[in-house]
């Protein structure tokens, strides 16, 4: 893994405040930096690159269901908080090869409106040039 991405985690872990400026979650792993969220959704980067979801479909339940991202999640979590939160997460996100066309669905902008995330681009605004289609 990447040491200034731990050095980095560490270093924005430590300024966790009471007030709750910075959030930082309990997961099985340890402490970790909370990322981005939303009503039903959480997600946390650990010190190592892992990124968690805590998917909850029911928002009255209290018990946190933390679990590793999967390889779509992760991507999309780390678009949005790489351009809403941390732009230094944006060196983890995969390169767009020079033929990727935008996405049509998002016009490019990775989210469809100001908030949802496009899925068919996870938030990238651009798809790989073998989903291009005609």
């Amino acid at each position: 893994m990447l040491d200034w991405l731990r050095a980095w985690v560490d270093y924005q872990i430590a300024l966790a405040t009471p007030t709750g400026q910075i959030n930082t979650v309990e997961l099985p792993s340890g402490r970790a930096l909370s990322l981005i969220g939303s009503l039903g959704l959480s997600s946390a980067l650990t010190r190592d690159g892992e990124i968690w979801i805590d998917r909850n479909e029911d928002l009255f339940e209290a018990t946190p269901n933390w679990r590793p991202a999967n390889q779509d999640e992760r991507c999309a979590v780390l678009a949005c908080s790489q351009r809403r939160l941390y732009p230094e997460l944006g060196v983890l996100l995969p390169q767009r090869p020079i033929d990727a066309p935008d996405c049509r669905h998002c016009a490019g902008r990775g989210t469809i409106g100001d908030i949802a995330v496009c899925e068919h681009c996870l938030a990238l605004g651009w798809v790989s040039p073998e989903e291009r289609k005609p």
